[in-house]
């Protein structure tokens, strides 16, 4: 039985992470319609006028005396049958042929997108480098033995914060580039709150230790959500290195 509902998981999740192919569908439904409607209506007014002709040719007959209803009945039934069987052998390859079509128009489109996703990327991944040269010299003269002045300690750590900043963003920025070009479904779960929580704040040990921050959490329940534990602890990470970012030294979270 799961087998059998697996493909239908499968379009439901593409339908939800895959923007083109809802765009396809929509553009595939646009054309299937316009081409029904030009098909009902070709389809109507052929019967109809063949029904006329059937018509006029049985009161002919009628007027010879020859009482044809029954043929004509069936002549009439014959026709529709095979309007309709036309008409879905047409229905039939519209669709397919919408379906192709709506991916031909979107493919520049999406070819576009990918290559902007790709450099957003790259970008991002060429940055992280220099970024953890540039934190890694500012570390290395904040803790050096040479006298600072405060002037210029103040200024360091200052830049220090900055490229901190600028890390977590080509950070994201990565991640989400790499979220939106991997076809593969999202990994969903429930997921306890507090345990990534404090997972997240043992990793921020040292940035607590550094600032002289208490962080305490108190966590009276067992709230479970469903959701991505990687993405959780991205956002957590997030709202506790804001807080510890703007917590005075000494403070308390």
């Amino acid at each position: 039985m799961a087998n059998t509902f697996r493909p239908f998981e499968a379009l439901a999740t593409r339908w939800h992470t895959d923007v083109f192919f809802r765009a396809r569908l929509k553009l595939t439904g646009i054309y299937v319609l316009a081409m029904l409607i030009v098909t009902v209506l070709f389809s109507a007014t052929l019967y109809f006028y063949v029904s006329g002709e059937n018509r006029e040719a049985f009161r002919q007959y009628l007027r010879q005396g020859i009482n044809t209803e029954q043929f004509f009945e069936e002549r009439q039934n014959s026709i529709l049958d095979m309007l309709l069987f036309v008409d879905g052998i047409i229905l039939a390859i519209s669709c397919a042929a919408a379906y192709s079509f709506a991916g031909i128009t979107l493919k520049p489109i999406d070819r576009v997108l990918r290559t902007q996703k790709r450099f957003a990327a790259d970008a991002a991944h060429e940055l992280r480098t220099p970024l953890a040269v540039i934190r890694s010299h500012i570390e290395v003269l904040l803790r050096s033995d040479n006298p600072i002045s405060s002037r210029v300690k103040k200024d360091l750590t200052s830049i220090l914060e900055e490229t901190k900043s600028l890390t977590n963003i080509t950070t994201h920025l990565l991640h989400a580039a790499r979220l939106d070009m991997t076809t593969q479904p999202k990994r969903l779960a429930m997921i306890p709150v507090s345990d990534v929580v404090k997972e997240v704040i043992k990793n921020l040990q040292i940035m607590t230790k550094q600032k002289k921050v208490t962080l305490d959490l108190e966590s009276g329940s067992r709230l479970a959500v469903l959701a991505e534990r990687d993405g959780l602890k991205r956002i957590f990470t997030n709202v506790i290195d804001n807080a510890l970012r703007y917590t005075p030294e000494g403070g308390r979270i």
